[in-house]
């Protein structure tokens, strides 16, 4: 997405609960980008630098969104 100069101070307003998410194809649903965001887990968003503890705890969350 591009931006015209005068576009770009209002677009960094935005949230990511006000920007939607339309992936392509048939029967897809329309989502917002914080949603979208929220379907993945990062070991680096638990502070993991080669870090056992760290790691387990994206595991945990990840199991309890459902996921694993």
């Amino acid at each position: 997405m591009t931006f015209a100069p005068e576009q770009s101070r209002a677009a960094a307003a935005l949230s990511s609960d006000q920007v939607s998410y339309q992936p392509l194809g048939a029967a897809v649903v329309e989502r917002t980008v914080r949603d979208k965001s929220r379907e993945q887990v990062s070991v680096k968003d638990f502070g993991a630098i080669g870090d056992r503890a760290a790691i387990q705890a994206a595991i945990d969350q990840l199991h309890s969104l459902g996921g694993g």
